[in-house]
């Protein structure tokens, strides 16, 4: 699911039966992006990866986490095409992932339940958005990304396949909602009313 309940609830009127009369949802194509974003102040608020939100509270920037929004099971994810059969045989291949994201804290998981470490492969860096498209291209023989760049991978071509996914270890990977400081102070309401939007767009999508 990840993010698509904000979309739910923007479709479905949601937001305004919560009490939020203008939201505007903005997409980002690398985690990155969506970071500076936010640490900049030009959001109120972002969906984020846990493990980013913490690295932000512990440098001192001024959000709060105020939502678990999920956690990934099988939304990220290792996948290979017919000649990889296991992490095993990543040793000396090429793997594409985007650094500093879930798909990175992902392959370091799985290479360390392997035995092995990032020096055992040969890191090819890009944007998850990319990663399963050099997969199916050729360009590597194995890829680390999430929802829903794996299910258009999978269906380009039928050989590829899950090698790992974050549903190895339940909890490793997870997404949260954060708020900047001076929203929840100042607009208290509106915060809440965010989180009873995306309730509500849960409970319609379930």
């Amino acid at each position: 699911l990840r993010y698509g309940q904000w979309h739910v609830a923007e479709a479905k009127g949601l937001f305004k039966a919560s009490g939020l009369s203008d939201v505007q949802i903005v997409n980002f194509t690398e985690d990155k992006d969506i970071n500076a974003a936010l640490a900049s102040g030009q959001l109120d608020a972002a969906n984020i990866a846990t493990h980013t939100a913490m690295g932000m509270v512990a440098a001192g920037l001024p959000v709060k986490i105020v939502l678990l929004l999920d956690v990934s099971m099988t939304a990220d994810a290792m996948i290979a095409g017919k000649d990889v059969n296991s992490v095993a045989d990543l040793k000396g291949k090429q793997v594409a992932f985007e650094e500093g994201t879930t798909s990175d804290i992902l392959l370091k998981y799985a290479l360390s339940k392997n035995g092995m470490s990032i020096a055992d492969v040969q890191p090819v860096p890009m944007p998850a958005a990319d990663a399963g498209s050099a997969l199916i291209a050729g360009r590597v023989p194995v890829a680390v990304t999430y929802e829903p760049y794996l299910t258009t991978a999978r269906a380009q071509n039928k050989d590829v396949k899950l090698l790992f996914t974050a549903g190895e270890d339940p909890g490793l990977i997870s997404d949260v909602l954060v708020v900047r400081d001076e929203v929840i102070k100042s607009r208290p309401g509106q915060v809440l009313a965010m989180i009873k939007a995306w309730d509500a767009a849960l409970k319609d999508y379930n």
